[in-house]
């Protein structure tokens, strides 16, 4: 009896000890959820917070052109070491400050207890108190950001195109990302800037029509346009583009009337990926601009008629390695200084020089291309040192003058140059 009752009892203890450690276990889990279930749900109000918070404040500055933070009594701003949670959930575009958002400006009851505060060049918003859910503390919900990358290779003026994330706030954009509309406030200081990139770090790959119909462009005297741009409409600023005075357009897409209302431009700066288009009937991309003076051409893709009749066009720079001169491209323009660059810079040549010379690389020189031209400083055209040109259209310099106003006298040209009966002045000694 007493062997017995002392087996019964080591089972009874047995029993009990995993009973405890079963009741451990489910009140461990149970714990476990329960906890996990608050965090969860605290995560899904700091989410909604963010969204609604984000949506707001990027209408707020679009609108007011300010971020929509404290100023005076109430301001509070933070770095980067401040703001507390894993570096996935950050925008690499954040700048260096973080500011309080005013959610009163903004209509925004939170349902998160928490402070949020405000990237003021990003626009991301970041709660102060994190959420921790599974090992992992979220000032904001993790998203997949993109580092807007700046191509070292852009002219210096483009860099601003990709590295102004404020701007890009400005626009709304479609699912293949084109510009569906934009907002007074992406004119600063008298730029309208193209962002290269959206907030999301996506590019910006075009500009719808009418995109630009409902934006002021009062005293919008600059226009930049970047590279990532493949399609940009007809008449892309409307009459009101007869404010502006420069343009500095690196697309590719460009049509023969995007600028057909500019008609007050004085300086023109096309960017190496820029695609001149060949004109529309006889309409190119700028002919017949009474005001323009300077243009800087680093691109190789020129169209035709593109400079054609601007009168007081004074001085174009070309890529010296530009291949073709299409037709009319500089013709009747009589007062045109060229200059030759093998790199673009933000120095213009002197204007007063004279008319200097031709691409080392150029093969063709099409019909009309600089007929009715007066800068060139010699009696005497000496074309020999082009060893790669084989082709000169009708008239191309027909009506070519020095800058005395007298006709060309001499034309030497190589052997392996074609040429037409009229491609020179009359009358010219040719060899």
């Amino acid at each position: 009896m007493k062997k017995l009752f002392s087996k019964e009892k080591g089972i009874t203890m047995l029993t009990l000890t995993l009973t405890i450690v079963v009741m451990i276990v489910i009140m461990s889990v149970i714990t476990f959820y329960v906890t996990n279930s608050i965090q969860a749900e605290q995560f899904q109000k700091l989410k909604a917070d963010v969204r609604e918070i984000e949506s707001k404040a990027l209408m707020y500055y679009v609108q007011e052109g300010v971020v929509p933070v404290y100023s005076g009594e109430g301001a509070d701003k933070k770095t980067r070491s401040e703001i507390r949670g894993n570096s996935k959930c950050f925008n690499p575009n954040d700048g260096d400050e973080y500011a309080k958002v005013n959610l009163e400006l903004l209509g925004v009851v939170p349902a998160y207890d928490t402070t949020y505060y405000i990237n003021t060049e990003s626009l991301a918003v970041y709660a102060i108190d994190p959420v921790k859910l599974k090992g992992t503390e979220y000032p904001r919900m993790a998203s997949d950001f993109s580092k807007i990358a700046t191509n070292a290779t852009i002219p210096s003026w483009e860099k601003e195109c990709f590295e102004r994330t404020d701007i890009a706030q400005c626009y709304e954009y479609d699912e293949k990302g084109y510009i569906v509309k934009g907002y007074d406030s992406a004119v600063k200081n008298g730029e309208l800037i193209i962002p290269a990139v959206q907030p999301d770090g996506m590019p910006v790959v075009g500009i719808t029509e009418n995109a630009f119909a409902k934006m002021n462009f009062n005293n919008t005297k600059i226009v930049k346009i970047p590279n990532t741009i493949k399609d940009v409409p007809s008449n892309l600023l409307g009459t009101r583009g007869n404010q502006v005075n420069y343009i500095y357009c690196d697309a590719s897409g460009l049509k023969y009337d995007t600028f057909s209302e500019c008609n007050l431009v004085k300086e023109v700066v096309l960017g190496p990926s820029c695609v001149i288009p060949d004109a529309g009937g006889t309409k190119g991309l700028f002919s017949n601009n009474s005001s323009l003076e300077k243009v800087w051409i680093e691109t190789k893709s020129l169209g035709s008629r593109a400079f054609y009749s601007c009168r007081s066009l004074q001085l174009v720079v070309l890529n010296n390695s530009i291949k073709v001169i299409p037709d009319y491209f500089l013709a009747s323009s009589p007062s045109t200084v060229i200059a030759i660059r093998d790199s673009y810079s933000d120095v213009w040549p002197n204007i007063d020089s004279n008319f200097l010379n031709f691409p080392k690389e150029i093969e063709r020189i099409g019909n009309a291309a600089f007929n009715g031209n007066r800068k060139y400083a010699s009696s005497e055209l000496d074309l020999r040192g082009y060893n790669n040109l084989i082709y000169i259209g009708q008239n191309a310099f027909r009506l070519f003058f020095t800058n005395a106003d007298k006709r060309i006298e001499r034309v030497k040209v190589n052997d392996s140059t074609k040429y037409q009966s009229n491609s020179f002045p009359e009358g010219a000694d040719i060899k």
